[in-house]
């Protein structure tokens, strides 16, 4: 990883609420399951409001890595969210910030930078 700092968490959703009750948030299961694997901490972006975009990109210097939760949105439906954190990811990654992204966020990930997601004709 590029830097000592922390890894920012950005929240694109939360688990079902079953999960949730037993387990936390996905940034919390993220956080304890990495552990002491990253002793630098974490920080986490709820990218789903503007306020947590906007705190993410007044950092003063990129996170040491992003990862990016799962979510129940859909990539295909261009929400505003998700436009505007697909054009927050596109500078960090180009800047060579390590990036992960979990279900949902890979799928971002992937739009952001250029593929193209879309709907299973099948359904989920």
């Amino acid at each position: 990883m590029s830097a000592a700092g922390p890894i920012a968490i950005l929240v694109t959703g939360e688990p079902v609420p079953d999960v949730r009750a037993r387990s936390g948030s996905f940034a919390a299961m993220i956080a304890r399951t990495v552990g002491d694997a990253w002793p630098h901490g974490f920080v986490s972006f709820d990218v789903r409001e503007a306020e947590g975009r906007d705190a993410l990109a007044r950092l003063p210097t990129p996170p040491a890595a992003l990862i990016i939760t799962g979510s129940a949105a859909h990539v295909p439906a261009r929400e505003p969210w998700i436009l505007a954190c697909e054009a927050l990811l596109r500078p960090l990654v180009a800047r060579g910030v390590p990036t992960l992204g979990l279900c949902f966020g890979h799928q971002l990930l992937a739009q952001a930078l250029g593929g193209e997601v879309a709907a299973n004709p099948a359904g989920r």
